[in-house]
């Protein structure tokens, strides 16, 4: 009996430990910024402005917020910790793993609910499902602040495969 339910709680454990990507919107000042934000499996995101710093972060895009709906949004992961934000052009970002991270974002999904399945993404190992995040009554909600940046969550992504 007591192995049984051991090899359970291994097993769910197992299946529901998953690391999420979170799609991104920044601001500083009046710098802005779109990227994408790792926490590995086992890494929460706390949230707000004292929230957990990600495991890896890119920029995907820099003086301008992406439009991350209605089109593949790629990000390539390559450096770990201490964070390192590339500034890059176009929409493409580069992690330090070696990873890539693309997302596909409804095309309507700004115009769903909070915790809505907005769409799809991939790091070529496994498929992610997507979700909007939002806070009450359609505001961002902030994911952390490092160094004088609000980074608020678009959209998060989890693996199911």
């Amino acid at each position: 009996m007591k192995i049984t339910a051991f090899l359970t709680a291994i097993l769910v454990g197992a299946a529901s430990a998953a690391d999420t990507l979170y799609l991104v919107n920044s601001w500083k000042g009046n710098e802005i910024s779109s990227g994408m934000a790792y926490y590995a499996d086992g890494h929460d995101a706390t949230g707000g402005t004292g929230g957990s710093r990600p495991d890896d972060y890119v920029d995907v895009t820099h003086g301008s917020h992406i439009i991350w709906e209605g089109q593949a949004v790629k990000g390539k992961f390559l450096f770990l910790l201490p964070l390192k934000s590339k500034k890059l052009t176009g929409n493409q970002g580069t992690f330090g793993t070696g990873v890539s991270f693309t997302s596909n974002i409804f095309a309507d999904a700004a115009s769903k609910h909070d915790n809505a399945w907005a769409g799809t993404g991939t790091n070529g190992y496994h498929t992610y499902n997507c979700w909007k995040r939002t806070g009450p009554v359609g505001k961002p909600v902030v994911l952390y602040t490092v160094d004088g940046w609000t980074v608020e969550t678009v959209y998060y992504c989890r693996p199911f495969n």
